[in-house]
């Protein structure tokens, strides 16, 4: 059973793209493995908030 069966809640289909009132987006299979393992690993969110900065900097010419 998932949390929403368990919750008793109504499924919608979603005919108006992302619309962040309706859960927003379903994400790519390689987003949730990436999140998956995130969560279950340790590290420092300063030198991650840091390198994740300056990756995205160096993604758009910043």
């Amino acid at each position: 059973m998932s949390v929403y069966e368990a919750l008793a809640l109504t499924p919608v289909i979603n005919a108006s793209a992302t619309l962040t009132r309706l859960g927003g987006s379903r994400m790519p299979p390689s987003v949730i493995e990436a999140m998956s393992t995130a969560a279950a690993l340790f590290t420092d969110l300063d030198e991650m908030q840091r390198k994740a900065g300056e990756r995205i900097a160096a993604i758009t010419y910043n």
